[in-house]
């Protein structure tokens, strides 16, 4: 607790802000599932994030895989901004969708797929 009170207090004000900062939590699902965290530090790693988002220095952004949803909804701070647009809900990615994020990064680094012997079909087709 005084750790995270010296870090807020830290901060910049919002009126004397100049440059903000960004803080990327990804897999935020792990700190909401994973029985490594007790509820103390869940409850005390969402209050941070909820004082650094509303500190007017951080943006915080997080990723969660959308079917532990229904365990942001335990934390107050995680949805208060859902009615604002402050969530961004991803649809799963497409067949065309998955294609593309095999094909480029292979074609970025000088790859290629070979064809399967039997059906003469594309290895990265049969990826998807």
């Amino acid at each position: 607790q005084q750790v995270i009170a010296r870090a807020v207090a830290n901060l910049p004000k919002a009126t004397q802000v100049k440059s903000r900062y960004a803080l990327f939590v990804d897999r935020l699902e792990v700190m909401l599932s994973s029985p490594l965290f007790s509820n103390d530090e869940r409850e005390q790693f969402t209050q941070l994030l909820e004082q650094l988002a509303t500190s007017g220095a951080v943006l915080v952004l997080s990723a969660c895989r959308n079917e532990f949803y229904p365990l942001l909804v335990d934390y107050p701070s995680l949805i208060a901004g859902k009615a604002k647009g402050a969530h961004f809900d991803l649809a799963a990615p497409g067949r065309a969708d998955l294609l593309q994020m095999i094909r480029l990064p292979a074609l970025a680094a000088g790859l290629s797929f070979d064809t399967d012997p039997d059906s003469a079909t594309p290895l990265d087709e049969l990826l998807c």
